[in-house]
């Protein structure tokens, strides 16, 4: 089998930049291929360089005038040169531009000369770390989402993820629980029930450190450009901010059992007085800690729900102070903290809850019906709605839905999801409102998606438009306030978060004397690109009293 011809185009060198080292080096590419390839003696194979940047020259071989190779950069040993340390300009920053290498090769026999303009420019990417906790299960959550693309390449990497406990704490890291430094992007622990598995309060700090290697540029089949660095990174999460602390958890419950012995449901005196003064506080303090839970399970910021739940606690004489201790927090389940830990479940079109574990109240929104697992059996504790009539003008949560639901790709005008809510008690007069709010998100992505409602089968006049280029979280919240002259027009009132986006439009469909709320959210592309990452992730409906 013959050898390929050789002329000075089959040259080939790689210029690499490696930050880490702090090292700027030209590599022979073709290496062993010039015997194996192109059948020459590898000993015999010599290369002389001059480099210059920006027009600067920063090497020249002694003998690069003369041509001689007598003290050649590169041999087969290593095929490799280093020229130094990376070039920078007065104020210490890489100089980025026209790298030129210039290459004059010889096989023993015959002499070789190639010229390369290499266009340099590079910025390291920066690690992002989300850290969050999901209250029910006590697992903490740590991943790295960062984003290592550099002018469209994707590096090869080598990550080290290492995570931190409390100090104080009795978590052990190691077999069989999650070794304290991993390669993995995302790691969780704790969920345990020994201190040594179980998940601690207070500080847990994430670090991630990711050597990379880009192929940034081809000389043809072989890579021209390639750069190495080491970026790092570090967040923390305090687990404190998270949960709800045992003091807080007792509140909570001593809150709930003051409003059973206003309504009689204990053996006690009732008072309606004070059951009607409960009576909504009892349905914010279960939104608000439902808004907790969503908030912590997306990674978002609790302290608005947080003290929202304080607010309320403390508007009734509950006073409680934070703890700074380090303490062991394990699932809701099996939590033994204030004598059984709590858990909040929202059902809908559920006759009745099941399993759970003593200690947990659930929450049927189709009836807004609160009931309690008392030692494994489910107590109903009675509606949260009240009576009708006068007695019943409060603010009543009429839906809470955390189901997830996607999105379809078509550009035909879709039903996304429906509810369809009895509003025949509730003794509707001029000037109620009704509050719908629902929460979107979609991934990183642009999925150009138009959203639009229908109250009672009639098109609310405004709509939302979901044009995202990353990933985004969005609130759509819509009133509808009722008006009792059939001729005139029932006002509509929306705000889209994240879009900058509110005011009134008209919806003329009679919600006085009418028995149910029919509201229906659709879809329609706005463009041809698939329909795969937005959803509907809650939706709230609420009746607010003209008062």
């Amino acid at each position: 089998m013959g050898t390929v011809n050789f002329t000075s185009n089959s040259l080939r060198y790689k210029l690499v930049v490696d930050y880490d080292n702090d090292d700027i080096s030209i590599v022979d590419s073709l290496g062993t291929e010039l015997n194996s390839l192109y059948g020459f003696v590898l000993a015999n194979c010599k290369t002389i360089l001059k480099v210059s940047v920006n027009n600067t020259i920063i090497y020249q071989n002694a003998n690069w005038v003369a041509g001689l190779f007598t003290s050649p950069d590169i041999t087969s040993s290593t095929w490799t040169h280093s020229l130094g340390n990376i070039p920078r300009n007065a104020q210490g920053d890489v100089l980025e531009g026209n790298y030129k290498i210039e290459a004059k090769f010889t096989n023993g026999s015959n002499a070789y000369s190639v010229t390369k303009a290499i266009q340099y420019s590079f910025t390291a990417p920066t690690v992002e770390i989300n850290m969050s906790v999901n209250p029910v299960t006590a697992i903490l959550t740590s991943s790295d989402v960062t984003n290592y693309s550099v002018q469209g390449v994707s590096p090869s990497i080598v990550r080290s993820h290492k995570l931190v406990k409390p100090e104080g704490s009795g978590y052990v890291f190691g077999t069989p629980q999650p070794e304290q430094v991993t390669s993995l992007a995302t790691r969780q622990l704790g969920g345990g029930l020994l201190s040594a598995n179980a998940l601690w309060s207070r500080v847990w700090t994430a670090s991630i450190s990711s050597v990379l290697d880009y192929a940034l540029q081809y000389w043809g089949d072989k890579v021209m450009l390639q750069v190495k660095c080491t970026i790092l990174g570090q967040d923390s999460l305090d687990v404190r901010s998270s949960l709800l602390s045992e003091n807080l958890y007792l509140a909570f419950n001593a809150f709930i059992e003051r409003w059973k012995v206003a309504c009689g449901r204990s053996g006690n005196t009732p008072s309606t007085v004070i059951a009607s003064r409960l009576q909504p506080k009892v349905i914010n303090l279960l939104s608000a800690y439902s808004k907790l839970l969503m908030a912590r399970e997306n990674g978002e910021d609790t302290q608005s729900a947080y003290q929202e739940i304080v607010s309320l606690l403390n508007s009734e004489g509950f006073v409680f102070t934070s703890d700074d201790t380090t303490k062991m927090v394990t699932p809701a389940a099996s939590s033994t903290i204030g004598g059984g830990s709590s858990s909040f479940n929202f059902g809908n079109g559920i006759t009745e809850p099941t399993g759970g574990t003593s200690g947990d109240y659930y929450l049927l929104t189709t009836t807004m019906t609160l009931y309690y697992n008392s030692g494994g059996t489910w107590v109903s504790l009675g509606s949260l709605k009240g009576t009708t009539g006068e007695s019943a003008r409060t603010a009543h949560t009429l839906l809470v839905d955390y189901t997830s639901t996607s999105l379809v790709s078509t550009a035909d005008e879709q039903l996304v999801v429906e509810k369809i809510i009895d509003i025949s008690a509730l003794g509707i007069v001029a000037g109620d409102r009704f509050k719908i709010t629902v929460g979107l998100s979609t991934d990183n992505g642009n999925p150009k998606v138009s959203l639009y409602q229908k109250v009672n089968d009639v098109l609310l006049a405004s709509q939302m438009d979901i044009t995202p280029h990353s990933a985004t979280d969005y609130i759509m919240e819509t009133e509808i306030v009722v008006n009792t002259n059939a001729d005139a027009a029932h006002y509509n009132r929306y705000k889209f978060d994240n879009m900058g986006d509110n005011g009134y439009g008209q919806l003329n469909t009679a919600i006085f004397g009418a028995t149910t709320l029919n509201w229906k959210l659709y879809q329609t592309k706005i463009d041809t690109m698939a329909v795969t990452n937005a959803r509907v992730n809650y939706i709230i409906v609420e009746h607010i009293p003209y008062l």
